[in-house]
């Protein structure tokens, strides 16, 4: 924002860019002529696939989880960066496969996912969510006073 520099925003940028918490920007934005538009994620149909809040990559030993979202259905499950991702419903995944078996639940639906976790194979429940949005954007408000534009 306009006026700031150092520490107000490295404190912002700490906070809600690479930490978890939520900024409330109508509140703290908006007095300060700045708001945010959010884009939905693609697919808002009736048909959209569940969303597992993990990304995974592929190494020697097969598919690993690669890091798990804050407050997504991983997550809240249980899932861990680091655990091999073996099968989804009982049925093998990898890297190719996955996004299939995703696709064929829909949010709110549970899936067992298999998982070894230091050499350990565990059953997870995982209740898929709805996708998150996909981006932010933050830019000055239509009609901003001046005021707010110099704040």
């Amino acid at each position: 924002m306009a006026g700031e520099q150092g520490g107000a925003f490295k404190k912002f940028f700490e906070r809600f860019v690479v930490g978890n918490r939520r900024a409330r920007l109508r509140t703290r934005a908006g007095p300060r002529g700045a708001g945010a538009e959010v884009e939905p994620a693609a697919r808002r149909r009736r048909d959209r696939p569940g969303w597992l809040g993990a990304t995974t990559r592929t190494e020697a030993r097969g598919l690993v989880v690669a890091s798990v979202r804050a407050e997504g259905p991983a997550e809240a499950a249980g899932l861990y960066a680091g655990d091999e991702l073996i099968a989804i419903d009982g049925a093998r995944v990898d890297a190719a496969r996955l996004a299939g078996r995703l696709a064929e639940r829909a949010p709110g639906s549970t899936v067992r996912v298999t998982v070894f976790r230091r050499d350990e194979l565990h059953e997870i429940p995982v209740t898929l969510g709805e996708p998150p949005a996909e981006s932010a954007t933050i830019g000055p408000l239509e009609g901003a006073t001046v005021e707010q534009s110099n704040t």
